[in-house]
């Protein structure tokens, strides 16, 4: 018979056994090492001193809350490093420097904006691994979701999330999610009905929060509707339901999405060239849209004119990989165009002139 007392004992025996095992070692690695870096927001700082390059990445990823692919074959260096301040995209670029590097962005949805993080840093052979940690067009599908062609949600799942972000009683928490399920998941059948009801029911407040979730539009199944409605801003400039599809166009990401901004930029009027670039510089940063930027900006695709390098440029800097430090440097140095030369040595200066 197990008394009371014994029964006492045999927990405390085990008890005793268990404080007795040594836990874990945690894993040696660069994180091991004090760095010196914090990251404050959207700013990093480093304190002086020397530094291994490899080291303080690693930090910063962490402190990211973003994978590193670091190959480890890939040389390092050593060299004395200092920042105060600076933002995350031109800490990249300083740290990175004379490698081949490259970043995978999630997206943050916030009730009045996204706000973009990275999600890996590639560097070395990485940077140029297509796929490497799947989802649609190289975005991770944990980070900045099934965005455009994978996921769906039924019909009443959209519905319900709609009302949540339609409502301003909702809490933030709840908007918040709404929204990115519907700026992943929405679709042109979707959209369309939203956009009609509240076009002609008179609630102000409530369209501008349907053209909203037009504008984060990431699923390819609604490019046909965006398509439609973008093309009206040829004969109405200031159709805020025209200027928000080109905005979603952009969201979507993909080639041919980008490519019906970028081809009306040469014959559009001012007008219409202020809401291409507007869109522009909504642009999602997956890998075809940035390669569709970078070739803009170097005059290519048909992208002859001023207007649209300089927008694509712009758009471009906000989400600097090797590539683009590159393209900016040369089009710098030798562009043909004044104005393009003139804005690209004002990036290139941005990105590598002394760190505060």
């Amino acid at each position: 018979m197990v008394t009371n007392a014994s029964l006492s004992g045999i927990v405390l025996a085990i008890a005793g056994w268990i404080a007795s095992v040594p836990s874990p070692a945690t894993p040696a690695g660069p994180s091991a090492e004090p760095v010196g870096l914090r990251l404050d927001g959207d700013r990093v700082w480093i304190e002086p001193g020397q530094r291994n390059r490899r080291i303080l990445i690693d930090a910063l990823a962490r402190a990211l809350g973003a994978r590193l692919n670091w190959p480890a074959d890939l040389p390092d260096r050593t060299a004395d490093y200092a920042m105060s301040g600076v933002p995350v995209e031109r800490a990249l670029v300083h740290l990175l420097y004379g490698v081949d590097w490259t970043v995978v962005w999630r997206a943050e949805q916030l009730p009045d904006r996204v706000r973009w993080w990275p999600a890996e840093i590639r560097v070395g052979a990485a940077a140029r691994t297509p796929g490497a940690t799947g989802g649609h067009n190289d975005l991770p599908s944990d980070t900045l979701g099934e965005s455009t062609s994978a996921g769906a949600a039924s019909p009443s799942v959209l519905r319900e999330a709609a009302a949540r972000w339609l409502d301003p009683a909702e809490p933030e928490q709840a908007r918040t999610a709404a929204i990115d399920t519907l700026a992943r998941l929405a679709d042109a059948p979707l959209l369309a009905e939203l956009e009609a009801a509240h076009r002609v029911d008179g609630d102000v407040a409530a369209y501008t929060r349907v053209l909203e979730i037009v504008r984060r539009c990431r699923s390819e199944a609604a490019v046909p509707l965006l398509s439609q409605w973008a093309a009206e801003i040829v004969n109405q400039p200031g159709s805020p339901r025209a200027r928000a599809a080109l905005q979603g166009l952009a969201s979507v990401g993909s080639a041919p999405a980008l490519d019906q901004i970028l081809d009306q930029f040469d014959t559009a009027s001012d007008d219409v060239r202020a809401a291409l670039r507007d869109a522009l510089l909504a642009a999602t940063p997956t890998a075809p849209a940035l390669a569709a930027l970078r070739s803009a900006a170097e005059g290519r695709r048909g992208a002859a004119g001023d207007d649209v390098r300089l927008a694509a440029l712009d758009s471009l800097a906000r989400f600097p990989d090797a590539l683009a430090v590159e393209l900016v440097r040369r089009l710098s140095r030798s562009d043909l165009s004044p104005a393009v030369r003139a804005r690209a040595a004002e990036l290139a200066q941005e990105w590598t002139q002394p760190l505060p």
